[in-house]
Order: structure tokens, then C-alpha cells, then sequence
């Protein structure tokens, strides 16, 4: 029983009843204000209300005072507006206790924090430095501390300032708070401090040996009243302070009562009675040691729990004897009441008697793991930090039993996949190892998660900041002894390894690297690994071994990171495109995100720094666009947010934010995006000056633009945005020197361009690019005054070179940004007028309109009535694109003088008119002698159909030749192509016949009586897709005719560049013409040759839609689009398919979205088997029968009633003869080879 509620013993009684002043303590509230695990007993003093609101003050002033050592003005104000308030606050008792007059420390601080003010303002350079919230705060404070003390002490602080050497009454107020610090407040705000007579007492439980507390409970509840009442030991002086004070009021006012012969009755009376209980004491520890009884000291933590005890001096201690113990430890690990302190002493000391007795290095690193795991365990708090002194404490731990480990690499095993009853501790066959179960990689994670919460915890611009990330090189040393003991174990799982690499390249991405740069421009300087040579090994390693998506993606953008901060923009901008991590990077832990967000800065950085202001500003928009950029990487919450967090979100935000030591300058990137923004958006600008729907490039740029011509007086730039504006300003009217000084100057050079490692060559980038800018800016600004421009001019306007002028005004030409031409033996540039009126601009928008409502009425029309119907061919311009208007001459109904009809093409463009030639049609409908037609088109696909019509509607005389050979199985079709033939049509209606299926399952759950044993029939299927298709064919020959285009069902072979011969299906030939022709032949699929009996059994994609019969039970070999297509509709329409893939499916389109289709066909009875075919036979029955060999190597025999082909499909291209016209074919793929191109 608690000795708080037990029965009082006699000593107690007595106790009570002698001293009648000083009343009964509460128990029940004795237990808060215990102030350390060494007092247990306290003295109580009553504050007055001046001791509280004094204290009040005090506090603020010390925070005050660390504020003014860092001319920390924004918090300083904020303390200061605190300070205010806890004086009018104190203020009745100053007027009841001081006579009005203020404390003394009060008028000291604000005569110190006037000096500093006054001091800081009249410092240009320190206020040029500050920034604009330090500055604006520190305005506001000046304003309000002068009016404070102006209007309320002025009169104190000149007093003050006479002699500012004079002891004040601040110490007596910080003394009061220190000792109010140590206790925990309550409603009667009791201060608990130690006693003399404690420190005696502790000392003397100290000197009696450990033992189990006694069972008896009058025995138990006698020994605690005496732990509680009695105060032994102790020195005259002590008794003294006791005794001379009787009650709380007393104590406090320091009076002693007048009877002096009643307090030395007192006095005696106590001694008396100390005697006694003294004499008690001594005679129950006699009494317990001949018992074999004794005591046990117990702290604060660990109240009521029994400890293990260590070995008797005559006990035996063996293997199993050191690890019972251990387990008896480990045991109380994480119950209430254990004493952690005390578990880490009890395994300090079991680890040294596994060493005196030499029990082996299992035992000892067994031991090492508890002790560990108990210093860990020591911080309560999950998510505070460690106390540095433990911390360091684990880091020797970690470091001597990793040396433990290495030196008995041999003999020794650790893991975690590994019983604690299959622990081998103590070895019987010296060549069998030992086995414990435990895992260093672990602790070292752990202990590196603690420094870098220790680092987060600390104040980042204090010296203990610096101290403590000096511990960083003791941490990677640890994480290098235990890489290089990982490796040299031939038993490591590459996932610990790749968990270990992704510690060391957390502490190495970042990290600049001077010798990468060196060895760059000298590779014989430095023949040393660089930390782009481990990053590249490390980062390879965890790409080939890792199974973890998580710890590859951290250390793909480890790598790109790295790589961008030392200027590899190319290598860096590649692995990023290739690891498509920007597709799925939502999907993604915080952390990785933040990561992502750092990397995608770093990425700008370095373009920036190569002068690629597009990628640059693309990779920094979507962290500057918001005004988050602080947040996104995890650098602190922004202004605007912090009121709108709770606290939970706001500890989590915290937790989740990055050391300061890993921060990137905002300044410098803000900067950066705002550069790239201005030098890509006052070119777009001028160029859409007059153009109302204009897009923004970059919208916080505008905001900067506008809220700057909103402002009715505009003084010189100060701050970094206001100089990107005053160099938006001056590059819109072309003046280059100006835009220049004002982005690079002394003040900007010191706050963004000399952090770049190469300053200078950063800077003369700026100087190009905002000469060739301005120049563009300049010319599209100017293009519509000018008739001509002088390129001499202009590169002596802008400081460029001749040539380089002549290329940037030659792009804008070919990119159709400038309306001009240059005119090479004057050196000028001739300006064409061609950009619309008003007017014109309002018309052409309206005819854009209007052709965009004809097309869809012509679309909407023909799909009502699937016929065509000719229109007229007129056409309007497009954006910036000619238009054609046929103009039939005024006598068109009658012959010309040459026998001949003329139609004449007139080319617009805006108000220009410029004709063009004109074809000559015979009036029989004859061309030329020279060449039969104007164009021939290879192939009635979708390609040679479009082409063919288009160019007959635009005059010219046209002839088609299509051809289709028939399949290994008999399958052929007309025109159309194989989309609508073989392809996408017939595959989607029979894709939406299998989910008709599904409708019909479904239908019962919504309440449709859809009756049982519905059957699906394959041969009305066929049919209807067949006829659909032939309709499709038959109208593309209508349109054909209707457009006055000739068809040929024969093949076309090059005899030359010009003529085309013409084979058909009977072996008829005929050789034709044109000056033109297109190919647009296609691809048929692929059969493999290597494959035993594939041509005879299997069909292809050409052959499934059109088969009589049912395929019955499927096999589709293939993992492409068609493949899983044709299988999801054969599965959906009931009849059973396997699909034989030889690796993975979808090669070259999303990994994610890859793997759901395959999850989807499995989840709906698709058999995926992983594999390829060897051969195919029938058997006797006339089924299929494939023998499969699997990917673990076993071959496998099934049977089939169908197998499909689709393994891919080749070009016809090679069958044309194309060498006759001079085009070269790719040999592998069959397709033509572009010019230019390998």
C-alpha cells in the first residue's frame, strides 16, 4: 500500500500532534512538484503578486536580451509589444508596493534596446543588408519605443542614464524566476527546493546495500513514514532555518515568532524526537541485514519496479547465466515505472562481467545491442530529439560494437531474420560461427535519423548549431566502417546495402565538390575518386539491386541533384526525362517529393548557368508560380499559411523540414526565375502586342509588372524584384545597357551573381542574352514603323557582331516571328507589312469561326447519311496560313484560244493578293503528253486516302493504286487500310460486344430479368462487322469518284523517280506517271520463321476477324496493344485465352499503367504466362499443340484451338522497288530512311 494512504505509525502521530502551527501537507499533491529524482522533500514559499508579475517581466526582458545580441527586429518587436502589455499589467501592484516608481531593470532594458536601435539606424551598410522585414520591423519598433518612453519615462530614463552603472533590482527579480523555474505551478504556486537534510539523508540510503523491499505491509508502511517525517543528519544551521520558521506565512516574511522559550521548547522537542526515529532506523536495518534483508535505492522513473538482480560473489556466471540475466532486463524494457537509467547501468555492468569472465564476442555484442536500444529508448518523447550527450553516447556505442564485429567478422554473424532460440552465444564447434540476432544496419539508421533531428531542434544561426554538424563527419565515417563490413560479408542481402548506400548519398548529394572541376579541365590534376565517380557507383548499384521503388527514386534524384549542381546539365536533364519520375511523383512519400522539389530547382540552376533560360524557367515555375517556394522545399512555412495550420499539421511540417545546412538561397532562386521570365516573356509581349488573346508565360512576373505600373511614384530599384522590373522596363524599349545595370550591379552581385561558383562567366551570359533579346524585343516592337532595318545598325545598337545578328534575324524568318526578308548586298532588312488592320483582324477571327461551323455541319451531315457531298472548295487563312479562293475566269463556259480551260488559284494573305500558276486541263480531260497525272498515291489507307482527296480537291489530277495480298490463311480486303479493315474498327466493335456481355451480368443486380444460359454467336458477330466494314469500303470508292480520283486494284512498283508500273491481281501490267508520288503502303505482321509449324497453325490480327468458326480456346502470343486487345475481347466474349508474353507488356509506354492492364486481363480469367513458343504441331484431334519454354527455363506442352499471332508488323515498303527512285530503306525495320537522319 502507497505510504501516501496507509496508517500513520506513532512517530507520525507524534510528529503531527508536536507541531500544530504548520498544517497537514496534502499527499496527493506532493507528487507534481517533486522537482529532480534526488528531493524528496520540499520547503513551500507563497509568491506575492509583485514576485509574479516581476518575474513576468523578467522573462520577456531575457528574451529581449538574446534578441538584441542577434538584431533579431522582428521578434524583437513582438517581444517588445509583450513587454508592454506585462507592465500595464504590473502596473497597481508598482503603484501599491514602489510608489508608482517602476523596477529598475524595466528602465534598463529600454534604454539598451534605444542605444541598439539608434545605433543600427544611423548604420547605412547594416540597414542596406538587412532585409525588407528586417528593415520594416525594424522601423515600426523605432516609431513605437519612442512614443513609449517619450510619453511614459522619459523622465526614468534620463535619471537612468546619469548612472547606468548602479545595481538595479533585475538580479533579485532573475533569482526569484530562476528558483520559480524548478518547480511546476499549481493554484497556490508552492516552489520546491532541496534541503541540506535531503543531501545528508540521500547520502546516508546511498551507503545501504541493494535488497528487495519488505513484504510486510505495517513494517513497509512504518519505513515510508520515516522516508516521508524524518529529517536525520543534519547540521546545526539546517535545524536551525527548520525550526525557526512555523508556518508558510512565516517562511516567507522571514519573521521569527517573539516568545524565544517557546521556539527553543520547540527546538528541543524536535531533537527529541529526530533521536527517536533515528534510533528506530538503525534498529530495522539491523533487524533487515540479519533477515538478509535490505534496501534498494529508487529514482524518480522507476517507483515501484523491482530491478534483477546481479550475480551473488559466489554464483557461477556462465553463458547462459549472462544472457538469462540480459533477458530479465530487456524484459522490464518498456513497463511502468522501469528506471531507464538505471537499465543502462545494470547493462553496463553485465557487459563487464561478460568481458572479466571472457564469455566471447556473441555475448558482448549482444549486450552492445540492449545498450543501444536502452539509450535510444531513454528519450520518452517519439517525436523530440535525443539530448546530444546521449546521442554521443550510442555513436561510441555504435562505433565499438561495429569494431566488435569487424574484428570477429569470421566468427560472428548478426541479422535480424534470426530467433532469438536459435541464437548460438557460446560456440562448441570451433568451426561453426556464432549467431545473435541483431542488426547494426538498423542502429546506424536510427542514430543518423537522430542527428538529423538534433540538427532541426537546434537554432541554426547559433554556435551550437555549428558544434553539433561537426558530429556529421563522425556519423559517415560510422556509415564507411560499416559499408566496408557489409561488403566484405559474403552473406549480405544487396537490400541492406542499397538501404546503406542511401544513407551515405543523403550526406554526400548536396555537397559541393571543387574537384570535380579541376579534373574536368585537367584530368591529370586529381586522379582521385571524385564524389561524382561514388555518386555514379553508389546510385548504379541501388538502380540494378534495389526491389524498393521508394530507394531508387530517392536516389535517381540524388544523382540528378549531384549531377546538376556540378554543371551537368545534359547528363542530369536526361536521366531525369528517362526516369519519368515527374508522371508519378504525386503518388510519392513527403519526403521524396521535397526531394523531387530540390532537384527540380537544382536542374533550373544549372540551365540557367548553360544559358538555357527556357528549361531553366520550366523548372522552376511550378515552385515559384505559387508563392510557396519556402514551403515546397521544406525550408519553413510561408506567411500567408501559417494561420491556416493546426497544430498537428504544423508538428508534422516541422518534423518534415530540412536542416539548415541543406538549404537552397530562395533569394538567389527567386531571382533566377524572374531573369528567365523577363527574357522570355518582353520578346512574347511585344510580339503579341495587339493580340487580345495572348497567353502569360509567367504570371507572378505580370503580378511584379503590374503591381509596379500601378504605383503612382516609383523611386530607384532597392530589392531584387524591383530591379528584375526596372529591367523589364527598360528592355521594352529596347535599351540593353541600361537593362543590363540594372540586373547586374554591385548590390545584386552581392546578394545573387558571386554565389555561382563561376560568377563571371554567368554574368557575361546575362550581358548575351539580354543583348539578343532586347534585339528581338526592338524588332518586333519596330517591325510595323520601318520599312528597313540596317543590320550594321543594329549590331552596333545592341553590341553584337554582324553575323550574329544576321542569325538571330534569320530565325525569327524561318520561324515566321518577323514578316521580312534580307537583302544580302545592302545588309538590310526589308520589313513586309502584313499584319492586319483591326478591322481584318476581326474578320479573319470571324471566317475562322465560320470554317469551323462548316467542317463540323459537313461531319455531322455525313454521319447521318454516310454519303458524301460535294462542297465547295473554299478555304480561308488560319492563324497565319495561306488560304486558297478558286477564281474561274469570266469565260470559263467557253474554249480558250488554246483549246483549254484555265483555273486560276489566287493566294491570300491579309490584303495581299499574289497570283498563282495555273494548271492547264485539257478539254477532254486529258493532261500533257509529259506525264499521265499529277500525282500518284501508293496505298488506300487512311494516309493515301486523305492525300488523294485533298489533292484532287485542290486541282490536281490524281491516281490511286491499292493492292492487298492475301494473308498465309486466305485474308483479304479492299480499300481502307488496316484500320478500318484489320484494325481499330473491327477490334472496338468486338471490344464492345464483350462488354455488352458484362452489361448483361450486370443487369440482374439492377433488377432486369435477363434470362439464364445466355449464349454468345460468334457468326452473327462476324457478319455484322464484316458488312459495317464493307459499307465503310464502298463509300471510301464513292468519294473517290466523287472527287474525280482514279482507282487502280493493282500493286505499283518504281521503274524510275517518275514512273510507277502497275500490277493487278490477273498479272496485267501497265506503266503511268507523275511527277509526284506518295507512299503511304503500310505494315502487314510478322511471322516468325524460327519457330517450327508458326506459318501452317497460327493466324494474325488480319485473320481473327473474319474466322467462320468460334476460335474456342486461345492462345495470343505477343505483348503489344493488339496482342492484349484481341485477348481482353476473346476472354470478354467467353471463350478461354491464354496470353504468352516474353518479357514485359506494352514495351515503351508507362511502366504503371503497363502493369494495370496485365492485373485487369488476369482479374477477368486471362491466363499470362511468362515464356516463349518453340514450336507449334497439330495433334490428332486438329488442335494445336505449342511447346512453350517458361522463364525459369522448363519447357511446357499445351493445346489450342487457336493461336494468334502478334508480335509485331513490318513495312511493305521493301516490295516497291523504292532503289529505282533513289530511296534508301532501313534494312532492319523495312521503313524509308529520312534525309538527314540515321
Amino acid at each position: 500500500m502507497s505510504r501516501f494512504f496507509g496508517p500513520a505509525s506513532d512517530s507520525e502521530s507524534e510528529s503531527v500532534s508536536s507541531v500544530e502551527d504548520v498544517p497537514q501537507r496534502a499527499p496527493a499533491l506532493l507528487a507534481p512538484f517533486v522537482p529532480s529524482d534526488d528531493e524528496e522533500e520540499t520547503k513551500r514559499v507563497v509568491r506575492s503578486a509583485k514576485e509574479k508579475r516581476y518575474e513576468e517581466l523578467s522573462n520577456i526582458i531575457r528574451q529581449i536580451k538574446n534578441q538584441r545580441k542577434i538584431k533579431d527586429f522582428s521578434n524583437m518587436l513582438s517581444s517588445f509589444d509583450e513587454l508592454v502589455r506585462a507592465h500595464t499589467k504590473a502596473l497597481p501592484v508598482i503603484r501599491k508596493e514602489d510608489n508608482g516608481v517602476s523596477p529598475r531593470f524595466f528602465i534598463r532594458c529600454l534604454a539598451e534596446m534605444t542605444d541598439l536601435i539608434n545605433e543600427t539606424w544611423d548604420d547605412k551598410e547594416a540597414k542596406k543588408n538587412m532585409s525588407k522585414n528586417s528593415s520594416k520591423c525594424l522601423a515600426t519598433l523605432r516609431q513605437k519605443l519612442r512614443k513609449y518612453c517619450r510619453d511614459n519615462f522619459e523622465d526614468e530614463i534620463a535619471k537612468f542614464r546619469e548612472n547606468p552603472d548602479l545595481d538595479d533590482d533585475e538580479a533579485e527579480g532573475e533569482g526569484k524566476a530562476e528558483e520559480v523555474a524548478e518547480e511546476s505551478g499549481s493554484d497556490t504556486e508552492i516552489v520546491s527546493r532541496p534541503s541540506a537534510q535531503q543531501v545528508s539523508k540521500q547520502s546516508r540510503l546511498a551507503s545501504v546495500g541493494e535488497g528487495a523491499v519488505g513484504e510486510d505491509d505495517d513494517e513497509e508502511g512504518s519505513d515510508d513514514s520515516i522516508d516521508w517525517d524524518e529529517d536525520s543528519d543534519e547540521d546545526s544551521s539546517s535545524s536551525d532555518n527548520e525550526t525557526q520558521y512555523q508556518t508558510a506565512r512565516e517562511r516567507f516574511l522571514k519573521k521569527a515568532p517573539t516568545d524565544k522559550e517557546e521556539l527553543k521548547e520547540k527546538q528541543r522537542e524536535k531533537e527529541r524526537r529526530q533521536r527517536e526515529k533515528e534510533q528506530q532506523r538503525l534498529t530495522k536495518k539491523k533487524d533487515a541485514e540479519d533477515k538478509g534483508e535490505g534496501w534498494t535505492m529508487i529514482s524518480k522513473g522507476g517507483g515501484g519496479g523491482e530491478k534483477p538482480k546481479m550475480f551473488e560473489k559466489e554464483a557461477d556466471v556462465t553463458h547462459s547465466a549472462v544472457m538469462k540475466k540480459l533477458f530479465e532486463i530487456i524484459a522490464a524494457r518498456g513497463k511502468k515505472g522501469t528506471d531507464r537509467k538505471g537499465q543502462i547501468e545494470l547493462l553496463h555492468e553485465l557487459r563487464l562481467i561478460s568481458v572479466k569472465h571472457n564469455l566471447g564476442p556473441a555475448v558482448a555484442a549482444k549486450i552492445d545491442f540492449a545498450i543501444i536500444s536502452a539509450l535510444f529508448d531513454y528519450n520518452p518523447a517519439v517525436s523530440a530529439a535525443m539530448k546530444p550527450e546521449y546521442w554521443v553516447k550510442v555513436v561510441e556505442k555504435i562505433e565499438s560494437l561495429l569494431d566488435l564485429l569487424t574484428e570477429n567478422k569470421n566468427d560472428l554473424i548478426a541479422t535480424e531474420n534470426l530467433m532469438e532460440d536459435s541464437e548460438v552465444v557460446e560456440r562448441t564447434d570451433p568451426s561453426k560461427p556464432y549467431k545473435i540476432r541483431g542488426c547494426i544496419l538498423t542502429c546506424v539508421e536510427r542514430m543518423d535519423d537522430e542527428f538529423t533531428r538534433i540538427l532541426k531542434e537546434c537554432d541554426a544561426h547559433s554556435t551550437e548549431y555549428v558544434s553539433r554538424l561537426r558530429d556529421e563527419a563522425l556519423v559517415c565515417r560510422i556509415i564507411d566502417k560499416l559499408q566496408k563490413y557489409l561488403e566484405e560479408q559474403r552473406d549480405s542481402l544487396p537490400g541492406d546495402i542499397c538501404r546503406l548506400y542511401i544513407r551515405k548519398v543523403d550526406h554526400l548529394y548536396f555537397k559541393f565538390d571543387i574537384n570535380v572541376f579541376k579534373q574536368r579541365e585537367d584530368p591529370d590534376v586529381n586522379d582521385k575518386e571524385t564524389s561524382i565517380d561514388l555518386m555514379d557507383r553508389l546510385c548504379k548499384y541501388i538502380y540494378v539491386n534495389d526491389k524498393t521503388d521508394r530507394i531508387k527514386s530517392r536516389a535517381i534524384l540524388s544523382h540528378i541533384y549531384h549531377r546538376a549542381l556540378h554543371d551537368y546539365w545534359y547528363e542530369a536533364r536526361d536521366l531525369m526525362l528517362m526516369s519519368h519520375l515527374q508522371d508519378n511523383i504525386q503518388h510519392g512519400e513527403p519526403n521524396t517529393q521535397i526531394l523531387y522539389n530540390r532537384t527540380m530547382v537544382q536542374l533550373g540552376l544549372c540551365a540557367f548557368r548553360h544559358g538555357n533560360i527556357r528549361e531553366a524557367h520550366d523548372a522552376l515555375c511550378d515552385i515559384q508560380s505559387g508563392g510557396r517556394a519556402k514551403e515546397l522545399l521544406a525550408q519553413g512555412p510561408t506567411m500567408q499559411r501559417q494561420q491556416e495550420r493546426t497544430a498537428e499539421e504544423e508538428k508534422l511540417e516541422k518534423q518534415r523540414r530540412m536542416p539548415f545546412h541543406k538549404h537552397i538561397n530562395l533569394e538567389l532562386l527567386e531571382c533566377v526565375y524572374l531573369v528567365s521570365a523577363m527574357l522570355m516573356e518582353i520578346p512574347y509581349m511585344a510580339a503579341h502586342e495587339f493580340n487580345p488573346r495572348r497567353r502569360l508565360i509567367s504570371k507572378s512576373f505580370h503580378h511584379q509588372l503590374k503591381f509596379s505600373e500601378r504605383q503612382a511614384l516609383v523611386g530607384p530599384p532597392e530589392i531584387m524584384r524591383e530591379h528584375v522590373v526596372a529591367a523589364s522596363k527598360a528592355m521594352r524599349s529596347g535599351e540593353w545597357r541600361k537593362c543590363f545595370d540594372f540586373i547586374v550591379n554591385e548590390k545584386m552581385n552581392a546578394k545573387v551573381w558571386d554565389l555561382f561558383l563561376r560568377a563571371d562567366q554567368v554574368r557575361a551570359m546575362l550581358k548575351r542574352k539580354i543583348q539578343e533579346e532586347s534585339l528581338r524585343t526592338y524588332l518586333f516592337t519596330y517591325s510595323h514603323v520601318y520599312a528597313t532595318m540596317s543590320l550594321v545598325n543594329l549590331s552596333q545598337m545592341f553590341d553584337l557582331e554582324v553575323t550574329t545578328v544576321h542569325a538571330i534575324v534569320s530565325k525569327m524568318i524561318i520561324n515566321e516571328e518577323l514578316m521580312a526578308s534580307l537583302d544580302e548586298p545592302t545588309q538590310s532588312i526589308v520589313l513586309h507589312r502584313t499584319e492586319p488592320s483591326r478591322l481584318q483582324s476581326q474578320a479573319l477571327q470571324l471566317a475562322d469561326k465560320i470554317a469551323t461551323l462548316v467542317e463540323s455541319n459537313d461531319r455531322i451531315f455525313e454521319a447521318k447519311t454516310g454519303a458524301h457531298f460535294d462542297r465547295h472548295p473554299q478555304f480561308w487563312m488560319r492563324g497565319d496560313r495561306f488560304q486558297r479562293v478558286p477564281q474561274s475566269s469570266p469565260s470559263s463556259t467557253a474554249p480558250s484560244p488554246s483549246g483549254s480551260d484555265k483555273i486560276k488559284w489566287t493566294y491570300r494573305i491579309g490584303s495581299t493578293s499574289i497570283k498563282g500558276p495555273s494548271s492547264s486541263i485539257a478539254s477532254d480531260g486529258g493532261l500533257s503528253p509529259s506525264v499521265d497525272y499529277d500525282l500518284i498515291v501508293l496505298g488506300g489507307g487512311s494516309g493515301g486516302l486523305s492525300c488523294a482527296k485533298e489533292a484532287s480537291d485542290l486541282g490536281a489530277n490524281v491516281c490511286l493504286l491499292d493492292f492487298v495480298e492475301p494473308s498465309p490463311r486466305g485474308t483479304k480486303w479492299g480499300l481502307g487500310g488496316t484500320c478500318v479493315n484489320v484494325g481499330c474498327i473491327p477490334k472496338k466493335l468486338m471490344h464492345a460486344a464483350a462488354l455488352l456481355g458484362d452489361s448483361l451480368e450486370d443487369a440482374r443486380h439492377y433488377g432486369w430479368n435477363v434470362p439464364e444460359g445466355i449464349t454468345h454467336d460468334w457468326g452473327k458477330l462476324v457478319q455484322a462487322i464484316t458488312m459495317h466494314i464493307r459499307s465503310l469500303t464502298w463509300g471510301y470508292r464513292v468519294q473517290l469518284k466523287t472527287n474525280a480520283v482514279t482507282y487502280m486494284n493493282a500493286i505499283g512498283t518504281f521503274v524510275d523517280s517518275k514512273t510507277i508500273k502497275a500490277t493487278d491481281a490477273k498479272g496485267k501490267e501497265k506503266v503511268i506517271s507523275a511527277n509526284n508520288i506518295v507512299v503511304a503502303v503500310g505494315g502487314r505482321p510478322i511471322y516468325p520463321d524460327d519457330i517450327p509449324g508458326a506459318r501452317d497453325i497460327a493466324i494474325s490480327s488480319d485473320d481473327i476477324f473474319t474466322l467462320r468458326e468460334p476460335p474456342g480456346r486461345t492462345l495470343v502470343i505477343g505483348a503489344s496493344y493488339v496482342a492484349l486487345e484481341c485477348a481482353g475481347f476473346l476472354q470478354g466474349l467467353g471463350y478461354p485465352t491464354s496470353l504468352l508474353i516474353r518479357s514485359i507488356p506494352l514495351r515503351g509506354f508507362d511502366r504503371q499503367m503497363a502493369n494495370l492492364v496485365l492485373q485487369d486481363l488476369s482479374s477477368r480469367g486471362t491466363e499470362v504466362i511468362k515464356g516463349v513458343p518453340v514450336s507449334m504441331k497439330r495433334n490428332g484431334s486438329g488442335k494445336a499443340e505449342v511447346t512453350i519454354q517458361l522463364k525459369d527455363g522448363t519447357e511446357s506442352v499445351c493445346t489450342y484451338d487457336t493461336v494468334m499471332l502478334a508480335t509485331g508488323r513490318r513495312s511493305v515498303a521493301g516490295a516497291l522497288g523504292l532503289k529505282e527512285a533513289g530511296v534508301e530503306l532501313d534494312e532492319d525495320s523495312g521503313k524509308v530512311r529520312s534525309q538527314g537522319l540515321n
